[in-house]
């Protein structure tokens, strides 16, 4: 059961995110602190948790002043997780100015906040994982209405963020984080979207013909497989050959699924 004390954060973040808006939208900020806080309670998060849910981007929105409100107002185990979370402070990235600076700016914090994950507590990585559940989600909604226009909105365009939400998902599944799953799922369709590929079509359509069991180690092997490709996609030179080789393995996994469902199963004979 959450206690008043939830309430007391709800109406920090309010405050925090007032006059804010997401991306290309007119739907007020709140409501995204809001859904991943949803998403922590779903996954079996704490109190603590969902309250860091709700105030994961205060600091980062908000401003260097809210660190010492939460911590004053919810303990600092909550202002830990907050700051887990945050790749930033609003402070810290009002000082780009320029579309150039701010793209720079942006690849720094998000590989220094990728490194981060890979040895954060576990109570921040449910947090942090459902934030970026819930943004996936959200980009998808508008890819399937706008159409790849949408990654106009970010600083990154298409590419980058593509490259972050993929090597999100990489870090989350090697630490066993069970949001990784539903992530790499949306993925597949946002990556879909943003490019129109028709191999996506054919694969959609051969997951779906698998069982439960399959069809969740296929997805995990052509998430894993998709992320790393886009990563050395946009390393230069040496993409071409690394994609190429990754793409045999992605093959190769589909033909053995294909005969995997083709063996004939034998049948335990019947007692005399």
């Amino acid at each position: 059961m959450l206690s008043s004390r939830f309430s007391k954060a709800v109406e920090l973040a309010i405050k925090a995110h007032q006059g804010q808006v997401r991306k290309g939208t007119t739907i007020p900020y709140i409501a995204h602190p809001l859904a991943v806080a949803s998403l922590v309670l779903e996954y079996g998060g704490n109190e603590d948790q969902v309250i860091a849910a709700v105030l994961h981007d205060a600091i980062e929105d908000g401003g260097e002043a809210y660190a010492p409100r939460i911590e004053a107002a919810f303990g600092s185990e909550v202002l830990a997780l907050v700051q887990a979370c945050s790749d930033g402070t609003a402070e810290g990235k009002a000082k780009a100015t320029t579309p150039a600076a701010k793209r720079t700016d942006w690849r720094r914090r998000k590989e220094a906040y990728l490194q981060r994950l890979e040895t954060e507590d576990p109570e921040a990585l449910l947090v942090t994982a459902c934030d970026k559940l819930h943004n996936a989600r959200a980009i998808v909604a508008d890819l399937e209405v706008v159409g790849p226009a949408v990654f106009d909105r970010f600083t990154a365009g298409r590419e980058g963020t593509l490259w972050y939400y993929g090597q999100a998902e990489s870090v989350l599944r090697r630490r066993k984080c069970p949001v990784a799953d539903p992530l790499g799922e949306v993925l597949i369709r946002m990556r879909q979207l943003a490019h129109g590929w028709d191999e996506f079509d054919a694969v959609t359509e051969f997951s779906a013909a698998l069982n439960p069991n399959q069809r969740k180690k296929f997805r995990a092997v052509l998430g894993g497989l998709q992320s790393a490709s886009q990563q050395v996609l946009m390393e230069g030179s040496r993409a071409l050959g690394t994609a190429s080789s990754l793409q045999q393995r992605l093959m190769a996994a589909c033909q053995h699924l294909d005969s995997a469902q083709e063996r004939p199963v034998k049948c335990a004979r019947k007692p005399s």
